[in-house]
């Protein structure tokens, strides 16, 4: 597992394409079943997707009884999506720019506020002190470096790597060839401009001629309301 426990235990939603944990990692799926009935009593149940050719037995974990009632039952989301096999790119690209353009679409939704504030490292815990050797060879940090994602990134496009430059860590030592950040991820030839414009191409309609037609709508409606502390897991298997 590349997380804790505790992780899957606490999450709101969780997304398993290609994999059958509830076969082959068991283990997974108990923690699973934790966030999915509530068992810590948090409040609420998290939403389960899935995507796969076959019908597994992880598959038929989805569709569960939810109280529709209660708001924070996630469970009300549940998908199962058949795709055709060897298209699970295109369909993960079809999701991805559905999302994305809902977000660009919506810019006033929490949900799009969250993921831009997290991207553009505008909100609360989005950066950390990132451990560099200087130029001279010492140890040090440099200050203020997105956590988790490179989205903010320049690329330069000739080489296909980053684009590079020279920083001065916290000691007030250089620190070259460190990878250029823009201002922000709308900025031309970032990571995630760059991922925008590659997905521009899987609409609906595209992704569904790919991945079958039981695709149609995938994308942004499937998503349990954002809170700013909110994460989805993928459970290996």
């Amino acid at each position: 597992m590349t997380n804790n426990w505790s992780d899957l235990d606490n999450s709101m939603a969780f997304f398993i394409i290609g994999a059958n944990p509830a076969e082959n990692h068991p283990a997974s799926i108990a923690h699973l079943n934790i966030a999915r009935y509530d068992l810590n009593g948090r409040g609420r149940n998290a939403a389960l997707f899935v995507v796969d050719p076959r019908q597994t037995r992880t598959a038929r974990l989805t569709g569960v009884p939810y109280d529709a009632a209660n708001t924070n039952d996630l469970r009300k989301h549940d998908r199962y999506v058949r795709i055709r096999p060897g298209t699970n790119i295109a369909f993960v690209n079809g999701v991805l720019n559905s999302i994305i353009s809902w977000m660009y679409a919506n810019p006033t939704a929490p949900e799009s506020i969250n993921f831009f504030a997290w991207h553009n490292s505008t909100a609360a815990n989005s950066t950390a002190a990132r451990a560099v050797i200087t130029d001279p060879g010492n140890a040090s940090t440099v200050a203020n470096w997105p956590k988790y994602c490179d989205s903010r990134i320049l690329v330069d496009t000739a080489t296909g790597d980053y684009q590079r430059t020279t920083v001065t860590a916290a000691n007030a030592e250089s620190v070259s060839n460190f990878p250029l950040l823009a201002a922000d991820v709308d900025t031309a030839g970032t990571v995630f401009q760059l991922l925008r414009a590659h997905v521009a191409k899987y609409v609906a309609a595209t992704t569904a001629r790919a991945t079958g037609p039981r695709c149609h709508g995938t994308g942004r409606e499937w998503l349990p309301p954002a809170a700013p502390d909110s994460h989805g897991r993928s459970p290996h298997g």
